[in-house]
């Protein structure tokens, strides 16, 4: 799930799962975005992997571009229901987005990073620039986050930093350096949710939830305790939202067992909800709505093959 508006400067709730992109509005449930306005639904070449709203200083409105993997180029689309458009971005693949310093910065090719302004794909470039290379090969990026004037990445061994220079991609090179090792901890879910809140920097690991400040310093929040989860119950962390008071995650079980949505707030966790392995429910993503489809704010998650919400007094409170 994200939120965002284009072409049309109607702000809507979008989700993706598998090769289409869905959107929803007051009218009902969710709707695929179709081919063409009217038209049968959007069936990209491969699964939506990643998804980011951006807008350069020279366009006149932001476009969602649509990561769809290593091997299919990634596409955009102009948020303009009555008028649908979309362009693919020949020759650009990606397997993360994330938009830093007016930039769409994007992750390719397992381990590189590299920028787009607008105009051009700095990966395409002519003369190509060098991209940054984030650690080796051996694990694949697997989130992107822009964080204290730097961008971040997430990768199973650990978490990089990488620094863009003034006047780039212009002129100058990104670089990258290894910041915290978790090498011994080295999993495909780490990273997996990364999310600022109250500007600090939350990010999963294995079963658990880590914090970092602006001053370095690391604190593990995991629920476990808190909760007095069992090892049978815990979750892998895969989404949060933040707002002002609160933090929200949803973790999802194992295949036995409940996934679950969480509130964290004052230092303490709370149960907000949980959904059923029975009923193959699986939580794996969130957003926060501020109240655009009904009087209260909603907290958007899939649960399975479904899209639910639940309702929050304020935006700011659970």
């Amino acid at each position: 799930f994200l939120t965002g508006a284009g072409e049309d400067e109607i702000v809507r709730v979008w989700a993706y799962a598998g090769r289409a992109l869905y959107y929803i509005d007051s009218t009902g449930a969710p709707a695929p975005v179709g081919a063409s306005t009217g038209g049968a639904t959007k069936l990209l070449s491969a699964d939506i992997v990643d998804a980011a709203w951006y807008r350069s200083s020279a366009a006149t409105h932001p476009s969602l571009y649509l990561a769809l993997g290593e091997s299919t180029p990634i596409e955009a689309f102009d948020g303009n229901l009555a008028d649908i458009t979309w362009q693919t971005q020949s020759g650009n693949y990606a397997i993360a987005l994330c938009v830093h310093d007016n930039l769409l910065f994007y992750a390719y090719e397992r381990n590189k990073v590299d920028a787009f302004n607008g105009s051009a794909w700095h990966s395409t470039a002519s003369p190509a620039a060098s991209p940054a290379e984030v650690g080796d090969r051996t694990y694949p990026i697997r989130n992107l986050i822009s964080w204290n004037g730097y961008l971040w990445a997430g990768k199973d061994d650990g978490l990089y930093k990488i620094t863009n220079p003034t006047g780039y991609p212009t002129t100058g090179t990104l670089t990258s350096s290894k910041v915290l090792d978790f090498s011994a901890t080295a999993y495909d879910v780490n990273f997996a949710l990364m999310v600022v809140h109250n500007g600090d920097l939350y990010f999963s690991i294995n079963n658990g939830l880590l914090k970092y400040t602006t001053g370095d310093v690391l604190t593990s929040i995991s629920p476990d305790a808190g909760l007095d989860l069992s090892a049978e119950k815990r979750v892998h962390y895969r989404a949060a939202a933040s707002t002002v008071n609160t933090l929200w995650v949803v973790g999802e079980g194992a295949l036995d067992g409940d996934s679950v949505l969480l509130a964290y707030t004052e230092g303490h966790w709370h149960p907000v909800y949980t959904a059923s392995y029975i009923q193959n429910q699986a939580i794996r993503s969130l957003v926060v709505e501020p109240g655009w489809y009904g009087d209260l704010p909603r907290l958007w998650f899939g649960t399975g093959l479904r899209t639910a919400y639940v309702e929050m007094p304020t935006t700011t409170q659970h």
